[in-house]
């Protein structure tokens, strides 16, 4: 990735781990923090399991306190029943399905303020 480090004002993103463009991408980003000693947090689970236990999960990863947080989604959870897996956009379009309904995610994101 070729970009300043102080342009980085990620707070939380989400990510199937079946969408290999945007789970490198993390990978990159979690590589690059750790060697610029950024704190961060993530955390995986399937996309499909009960709300309840998402919203745990993502608790759980908001109470560390880091300010950048990455959500994973488990590889294949992301997509309907019946679905191809192999679509060209498969598993990154059903995503945000998921991602918007993870309510302590987005709680936490309206509550950031510019410093």
């Amino acid at each position: 990735m070729h970009f300043p480090i102080w342009r980085i004002r990620l707070k939380t993103i989400t990510v199937p781990a079946g969408d290999l463009k945007a789970s490198k991408g993390m990978a990159e980003l979690a590589a690059m923090f750790k060697q610029k000693n950024i704190t961060f947090a993530q955390t995986e689970f399937a996309a499909n399991v009960p709300q309840a236990e998402q919203n745990a999960a993502v608790d759980a990863l908001l109470k560390q306190g880091n300010p950048h947080n990455f959500i994973i989604f488990t590889k294949g959870t992301t997509l309907p029943a019946g679905a191809d897996a192999n679509s060209k956009a498969g598993e990154h379009m059903y995503s945000f399905d998921y991602s918007y309904l993870l309510e302590s995610a987005r709680d936490w994101l309206f509550q950031q303020v510019k410093k």
